[in-house]
Formats: C-alpha cells, sequence, structure tokens
C-alpha cells in the first residue's frame, strides 16, 4: 500500500490537476443526480424551476438529468396541465 502511495504523489503536479479536474466533473454529475433523486422523494411533485434553484444548473441540464434518472429505472411521470414531475416506481436491474 505503501508503495502505491509514493508512485501516485510522485506523479506531476500537471498530471494532478487534470485528474482531479476529470474526476471532480463525473462527482459533481453523480452528486447532483442523486440530489435530484432525493428531492424527487421527498415531494409528491416537483418541477423544472425548482430544480433549477435548488441544484443551481441549466434547465436543459435538469431535462438531461431527468432523462438519466429515467433511463436508470426511476418511473417520472409528467403533467403537462401542472407542468411537473412526479416520481413513481423505481425498478433497478
Amino acid at each position: 500500500m505503501t508503495h502505491r502511495t509514493s508512485s501516485i504523489s510522485s506523479q506531476s503536479t500537471e498530471g494532478q490537476s487534470k485528474i482531479s479536474r476529470e474526476g471532480r466533473g463525473k462527482t459533481n454529475r453523480i452528486s447532483r443526480l442523486l440530489k435530484l433523486a432525493l428531492f424527487a422523494l421527498e415531494r409528491r411533485q416537483f418541477d423544472v424551476p425548482a430544480l433549477v434553484e435548488k441544484l443551481g444548473v441549466s434547465r436543459r441540464t435538469i431535462f438531461r438529468d431527468i432523462a438519466d434518472l429515467y433511463d436508470a429505472g426511476f418511473e417520472l411521470h409528467y403533467n403537462s396541465t401542472e407542468k411537473t414531475y412526479r416520481l413513481g416506481r423505481i425498478e433497478l436491474d
């Protein structure tokens, strides 16, 4: 274990920055998707403007995230009259 740590720490600062930036983007996205899922679980229904405010991202990002949750097995229903979503059953494969 010590050997592995020393080889990682011997990388150049530039290499570490690149890894950090790439990892941070994925971590932020995963964190945001989890927050969106929890937000949906806590509320009977929710709308896109509330998610934009809560998560601090664009409407387009929210729509992408909703599609990703749907693809992951979250049953999301859209009410076009009220322009809201609600979470149905969750089917994780």
